[in-house]
Order: structure tokens, then sequence, then C-alpha cells
């Protein structure tokens, strides 16, 4: 006889949820599954005494759940439209997103969304693996677009100025540098 029909055989007899626990050596969150599992099912034990022990199992075990299949965004033309200027991972999502709803179909969240990229990159390896002895060399780039000056007293836009950012790298391995300007 198998364990769950032990359980509420046991339990039709008067049997208290932790002498079950203690006789048949199963844990207790086992017991009260079983126990609600058949109250769920609306039988009692003598609906269930008759059965094979197959066909007891069968009621309690998890059926599987319905696979939903969500669409699976295109890496490759992800990572062309990230090298275009102001162009997100974040946006790209929400586009996948916005296709996705117009064609009815199921898509990834974002978490989701990013490690598929993330894998595609990996597996591609379009990442590239920078070697070097610390404080040997530094980085240099401009940091996106230009940054408005405002004139404080007419609020009107004065001009326009390029963040150049200067880094000097101290780890012995890089791949991903982040930098947080405090004016920002």
């Amino acid at each position: 006889m198998s364990k769950d029909k032990n359980i509420v055989r046991l339990n039709h007899q008067g049997m208290s949820q932790r002498n079950i626990c203690k006789t048949l050596k199963v844990s207790d969150r086992r017991v009260r599954n079983t126990l609600k599992k058949l109250k769920e099912l609306n039988l009692t034990y003598n609906d269930v005494k008759d059965m094979d022990d197959f066909s007891f199992d069968e009621l309690f075990t998890k059926k599987p759940e319905e696979v939903i299949l969500k669409r699976r965004p295109d890496c490759k033309h992800i990572h062309e439209d990230l090298k275009r200027k102001g162009v997100t991972l974040m946006l790209l999502w929400e586009e996948y997103v916005e296709e996705c709803i117009a064609l009815g179909e199921s898509y990834l969240k974002y978490t989701q969304f990013g490690n598929v990229y993330k894998s595609y990159v990996d597996t591609n390896k379009l990442t590239m693996h920078i070697d070097r002895k610390p404080s040997e060399r530094c980085e240099v780039d401009w940091a996106g677009t230009t940054i408005p000056i405002y004139d404080r007293t007419l609020t009107n836009v004065i001009g326009k100025v390029y963040l150049f950012i200067y880094l000097l790298v101290y780890c012995r391995s890089v791949n991903i540098c982040l930098l947080k300007l405090p004016w920002i």
C-alpha cells in the first residue's frame, strides 16, 4: 500500500497527524498535503480504499501544468540595435513587449529577456576580454550625448557640453566598467 493511501487510512481510523508522521516516517507537510488533496477532491477513505495503488497515486501526483510558450526575442537584431546611439536594452524590451501584445503572444519579462540576450552574447563570444597590468593604461571615452548648459536668470540653453570620461583601471582584468558621476 502506498504511503499516501496509508496516511488516508490512518487518518480515517482517527490517528492524529503527528502520530501518522511517526508511524509512517513521513513529514508533517506530506500528511497535511495528502489530507488537503483528499478534501479538495471531495473524497473519503471509503471512496479510495478499493483503488489500486497506481490509480490512487495518480490522484495525488501533480499534473504537469500547461507550458505557455513565450515568443523568443531576435538576439541578432537586438545586438545590432544596441550599437545605435541612444538605444538601451530596456527600450528594446519595451518594443518587444508591444510587438508581442499586438500579435497576441506571451512575452518574456525584462530579466528573462536580458538573460536570453546575455546567453546569446556569451555563446557567440561577442564581448572582448581585456587583460592588462593594473594602472598601466586608462580608459577614455565620450559619455553619450551632449549636456545642455542653462543660464540661471534666463533659463534658456546657452550651449552644449561634451562629457569626457577618463578612467584609470586598477583591476587586473576588465570586462565591464561602470562609472557613476556625482553630478549626473
